[in-house]
């Protein structure tokens, strides 16, 4: 109970420090913030835009935790998420005890995915990664007890969780399917058949209960993108470019791995040296082909962190604004590009350090260990392709690091020397730094863009002359079908007589600025209000 406290009082504590308070949306989450506010202040849940996840278990849930407070808001929107997010820290701790049964192992795993940029950043939004990936922890923890006691019980909570996490996102259903062909793996035999096909049969029906009953029900039938069918007709249309996509995807996802993954390295450098991460005959060919796939990267003009989507050169959060986004202007810090190119080498070498520990000690798992990780292993490997076929952003790998970690913290070596202590530390204060300055300055520069977009507001100006943003022109001048001209941002934007910016744009002139304190730089940063000059 002490370290729950203990991560309790730590995520309340950074909590404070980034301050979630304001009535803003942030990246995609107003789509989502919609059905919300629309049941509470109409009494029925309506979509405003399309979007692939199925979202309605987060409605749910946001629509009841904002009921005690009378109306809709974004900050009750953020805590919500945030209470959610602590639940799938202590659900994270939960599940490393019982496969580990080490409390101070489980204590430093929860405190690796507390302060892991993506999930830290995420769960100050209410975007569906933080709510999805307690789900899915929730299940795995379910399937675990199931294999270790093959408890019925265990069986009818994974088809919960499972049903669960798919009313948030599609692919949470691959939990059934999955289990499915776990038990016929093991052993094929006439029950192991009738419990995969049954298995499949609950997806399948489940997938349909959605689609052809709930979304007439709820009048939102054209308000979901149709992951599953781009999915297939995309396999079926161009097999050779659809296999090309997915190993890029999964050479983006080792290089993601390795660098999230710093914060634990040094405490598990002597296991890769111990199953030959730094012979000779291991490091040379793995840091030459890495250096060369480094040289491919640069000439196609792909280079960590791949363009992300929260984690970007140098913050958290996309910069969604006309001067950064659209003309790509250098209008806010950048490190410089060499950086990036040390943090993907960084990322590759660390990243084939970590397939190489989990083959080699694979072996000295025990079976139930072995069938759990051969579980998420498989759920993995169809559920990277089935998110990233539309697009591939690097908070669509929170379920992959979560897996990634938690096997990795069965081969941890904690220390206990006080000097080791500080410098085995060192990777996690400079990441932690990082997660908590960008993601307090991510709120802190949209909360003055907010306030810049009130003062516009409020002295009259016409919201289709103003370009303020992604977030804001979608939850205030969301136009359904809109088509932008050209020489304007694609977000809705009517006319940009007045734009909200991180700096100065040619043609522009400053009407008026609003500074706001960077954690990162320890120094001031600028929103301007900008008018077009006559």
């Amino acid at each position: 109970m002490k370290n729950y406290l203990l991560l309790f009082f730590l995520f309340l504590f950074l909590i404070i420090i980034v301050n979630p308070l304001g009535d803003f949306p942030l990246n995609d989450d107003w789509r989502y913030a919609y059905p919300v506010m629309s049941w509470l202040e109409n009494g029925s849940i309506s979509m405003s835009d399309d979007f692939a996840p199925t979202i309605l278990l987060q409605v749910i849930w946001a629509y009841l935790f904002s009921l005690p407070f009378g109306e809709f808001s974004f900050t009750t929107l953020r805590f919500s998420v945030l209470v959610l997010a602590f639940f799938g820290i202590g659900c994270f701790y939960r599940l490393i005890l019982e496969i580990t049964s080490s409390a101070k192992t489980a204590l430093f795993g929860a405190i690796i995915l507390m302060l892991n940029p993506l999930y830290f950043n995420l769960s100050f939004s209410f975007m569906t990664d933080v709510p999805f990936l307690l789900s899915c922890l929730a299940t795995m923890m379910m399937v675990y007890f199931y294999f270790k006691t093959e408890e019925r019980k265990y069986l009818i909570l994974i088809i919960l969780g499972s049903v669960a996490s798919f009313l948030i996102r599609q692919p949470g259903i691959l939990f059934l399917p999955v289990l499915g062909l776990m038990i016929l793996w093991k052993k094929v035999d006439k029950s192991s058949i009738l419990f995969f096909v049954s298995m499949l049969l609950l997806s399948v029906a489940t997938y349909l209960s959605f689609d052809v009953f709930l979304k007439p029900i709820m009048n939102i039938e054209k308000a979901y993108v149709p992951v599953t069918q781009l999915f297939y007709d995309y396999f079926l249309e161009n097999p050779i470019s659809f296999v090309l996509e997915i190993f890029k995807k999964i050479v983006k996802t080792i290089i993601y791995i390795g660098f999230f993954s710093l914060p634990i390295l040094p405490f598990i450098f002597g296991k890769i040296k111990s199953v030959g991460g730094l012979n000779k005959k291991f490091i040379f060919p793995v840091l030459i082909f890495n250096i060369g796939l480094l040289f491919f990267l640069h000439s196609i003009g792909k280079i960590f962190p791949f363009g992300g989507n929260i984690m970007y050169n140098y913050g958290l959060g996309p910069e969604l604004l006309k001067d950064t986004y659209t003309l790509e202007l250098a209008n806010t810090p950048q490190l410089p590009i060499w950086t990036m190119y040390v943090f993907s080498l960084i990322g590759q070498v660390v990243g084939g350090w970590i397939i190489l520990l989990m083959v080699k000690t694979y072996h000295t798992l025990s079976n139930l260990q072995k069938r759990f990780f051969q579980f998420l292993l498989l759920l993995n490997t169809i559920y990277l392709p089935l998110m990233s076929i539309t697009s591939f952003y690097d908070r669509y790998l929170l379920l992959t690091f979560a897996s990634v970690f938690l096997y990795l913290m069965l081969v941890v070596e904690l220390v206990t020397i006080k000097l080791q202590k500080v410098i085995y530390a060192l990777p996690i204060v400079l990441m932690s730094y990082f997660t908590i300055a960008g993601t307090k300055d991510y709120l802190s520069w949209n909360r003055t863009k907010f306030e810049a977009f009130q003062y516009l507001q409020t002295n009259k100006v016409d919201l289709k002359k103003i370009d303020a943003g992604f977030e804001l022109n979608g939850w205030y001048n969301f136009q359904k079908g809109w088509e932008s001209p050209d020489h304007l941002s694609f977000w809705w934007v009517n006319d940009d007589e007045y734009i909200i910016s991180f700096g100065e744009i040619e043609g522009y002139e400053i009407f008026k600025k609003y500074s706001y304190w960077s954690a990162l730089d320890f120094q001031d940063r600028n929103i301007l209000i900008l008018k077009r000059e006559m």
